[in-house]
């Protein structure tokens, strides 16, 4: 079918067009945007009082994580191994993905965050699948390219799919070391970032729930307890991502630094809020994480005093 070509529109024309799209104002969309910002600021405002552990973990971790990645970039040198550039280079654009995710479950739209944070657990463990050689690096981005030879784009990606099935294969589902209780936290972890992705389920079952039970349907972010599970996939997610950060050891700050200690400290939070949490699934990841991650390279022990309660971790 052929398309009529539309005639040019002068600059002024095309710009009056979407200010009456806009049903006219100025600046073009500010009420939508100031309704917006003032329900983002309520459920920020709401998560402090009522759950200030949750944004307390964020900052915290998103100070560390910049911190981490400013200190091994310092490090990098031509002669640091290849694959540990690589590493880094993940990690400076998961430090995005994770501020994204965090932020936006900060403000509300908490399903949107486990889109995001689904992208950290699937690099910390594409991370473990390289550094146990479960793939090759030219494998996870459909071979190696060879100037002047083209493409072949279906081979390719038949060949990233296949590498991504072999990392989770190895790593999880397949793993004797892991037993059915923690495959069955996995399947349950799983699920839910399947579902917060694919057609937006976890969001667009939550709206037929409510008009099933005859509430009204939000369209503005709000205070929800549906914080609780997408704080426990970023939770998940991130840990993944931050055992991976001994494979970088060749970039790691002077023995004497205070990120060693920072370092330890982190993991201790995680573990100590597994364990508090009242999720079976998040109190299993602790295990999942020490088989799954562990390698060779020496993790930072966690400090033998106690730490103290985190509100909001569950």
């Amino acid at each position: 079918m052929r398309t009529t070509k539309l005639e040019q529109m002068p600059r002024e024309a095309y710009d009056r067009m979407l200010r009456d799209i806009a049903g006219g104002g100025t600046p073009v969309g500010q009420q939508a945007m100031e309704s917006r910002w003032a329900a983002e600021q309520q459920v920020t405002t709401g998560l402090d009082i009522s759950i200030g552990g949750i944004l307390l973990f964020g900052d915290a971790l998103h100070q560390f994580y910049s911190d981490t990645i400013q200190e091994f970039s310092r490090q990098l040198t031509p002669s640091t191994p290849p694959l540990q550039q690589r590493y880094l280079q993940w990690h400076i654009v998961s430090l995005t993905r994770f501020y994204a995710s965090y932020d936006l479950l900060k403000r509300g739209y908490y399903f949107e965050s486990s889109t995001l944070a689904r992208a950290l657990w699937e690099i910390a463990i594409t991370l473990v699948g390289l550094k146990r050689t479960i793939v090759s690096f030219e494998e996870l981005f459909g071979g190696r390219i060879i100037p002047g030879q083209t493409i072949d784009r279906p081979k390719a990606l038949d060949m990233v799919k296949k590498a991504d099935t072999r990392i989770q294969t190895a790593l999880l589902w397949k793993n004797s070391a892991l037993t059915d209780a923690h495959r069955s936290h996995l399947h349950d972890f799983y699920g839910l970032l399947n579902q917060a992705t694919h057609k937006c389920n976890l969001a667009f079952g939550y709206l037929i729930d409510l008009q099933v039970r005859g509430e009204p349907l939000p369209t503005l972010p709000e205070l929800s307890h549906h914080v609780t599970v997408a704080w426990n996939i970023l939770f998940m997610s991130t840990w993944g991502l931050m055992a991976t950060l001994p494979y970088l050891d060749s970039l790691y700050p002077a023995a004497e630094s205070p990120w060693r200690e920072r370092y330890g400290l982190l993991l201790h939070a995680y573990q100590y809020s597994a364990q508090q949490s009242p999720s079976e699934v998040v109190q299993g990841f602790e295990e999942i994480i020490k088989i799954v991650f562990a390698t060779s390279v020496t993790i930072p022990t966690a400090p033998a005093e106690s730490a103290p309660a985190v509100d909001g971790l569950s």
